[in-house]
């Protein structure tokens, strides 16, 4: 199911032609909005392609729906970033909400198709481009460094850093204690679970140095590529720093179903420009893929779908990893 049959976890945001004509006016002043189509995917944020008066290329309008400050979060990863990895141009950003009860970004279109459809309809010589060109473009994400592990403020500045890898194991005790992740695990699932983690302890560190940029969401229906190569990575509302293998573990978390090729191409355009796997990397990955899993199964929106899918990749970590 690759996360298909999630829903969404806001509502979609839902304009007439009149506000969507107030909201690009501050970007193109004297035009106004001819099309707009809802783009359905995505959990959380609302998206239109729009075309405009006189304008011969389409632009995406991105309301920030789940977070108030994911507009300039991404504002100032586009500065920082945009260089080096391919990313839509931002065209225009408001966080004032003076237009619109949420933030909001004109950006612009980016020809491709999602990696998701491009691996599943793909050949094996396009399996092993589109893999090769997504490590090298995941290893130049991740050659941006930060002094310490945490969630940005403005500006990229770490406001909220890590406390080494406790940090991970409380999180994961709190998760997997509390709420409804154990009562949709079970008992018994939940208990196996946790002996498991805290087994692992020692295993997680250190983890790499010093901290990277993560874009923590870096999977199919975030990545847009075109004619063998990425044209863009997008949504980075998620984005924090540590260790790359938080973005390898989103990666490679449907693996088991994935062409071999493509992971193959991946590690291996990952590392030839630039990335590290340390010693056991993929079991520390899929170590640290677990506290993603438990804050699915943690959400109230969590349907069963979400809960069926999350169950069976925790079990298949267990399968792999347990008592070894």
């Amino acid at each position: 199911m690759l996360e298909q049959d999630w829903g969404r976890y806001h509502d979609f945001v839902e304009l007439d032609r009149e506000t969507l004509d107030t909201l690009i006016c501050p970007a193109f002043p004297g035009h106004r909005v001819l099309t707009a189509e809802l783009l359905s995917e995505g959990h959380c944020n609302t998206n239109y392609k729009l075309m405009l008066s006189d304008l011969k290329t389409p632009f995406v309008l991105r309301i920030y729906r789940r977070d108030q400050t994911s507009s300039q979060k991404d504002w100032d990863i586009y500065q920082l970033v945009h260089e080096r990895v391919p990313m839509p141009r931002i065209l225009y950003h408001d966080t004032s909400c003076k237009l619109l009860a949420y933030p909001y970004a004109i950006i612009a279109w980016a020809d491709g198709i999602l990696l998701r459809d491009a691996i599943a309809q793909g050949s094996e010589e396009e399996h092993k481009n589109y893999g090769y060109a997504v490590g090298a473009t995941l290893a130049a994400i991740g050659s941006h460094t930060f002094p310490h592990a945490g969630f940005f403020g403005p500006g990229l500045n770490i406001t909220e850093p890590f406390e080494g890898v406790g940090t991970y194991f409380e999180v994961l005790r709190q998760l997997i204690e509390t709420g409804p992740t154990r009562e949709r695990l079970g008992t018994e699932l939940s208990t196996s679970l946790w002996s498991f983690i805290e087994e692992q302890q020692k295993s997680l560190e250190p983890l790499s140095t010093p901290p990277v940029l993560v874009h923590s969401d870096f999977k199919g229906i975030n990545i847009l590529v075109h004619r063998g190569e990425v044209s863009a990575i997008l949504d980075w509302e998620f984005a924090f720093a540590d260790t790359p293998l938080f973005d390898i573990a989103n990666m490679l978390r449907y693996e088991h179903r994935m062409p071999p090729s493509f992971v193959s191409y991946f590690l291996k355009g990952y590392q030839e420009h630039g990335g590290n796997l340390p010693p056991d990397w993929h079991r520390r990955a899929k170590l640290l893929d677990l506290m993603s899993l438990c804050e699915f199964l943690h959400r109230p929106t969590s349907n069963q779908a979400v809960i069926q899918e999350v169950t069976e990749l925790i079990q298949l970590t267990l399968t792999k990893y347990k008592q070894r």
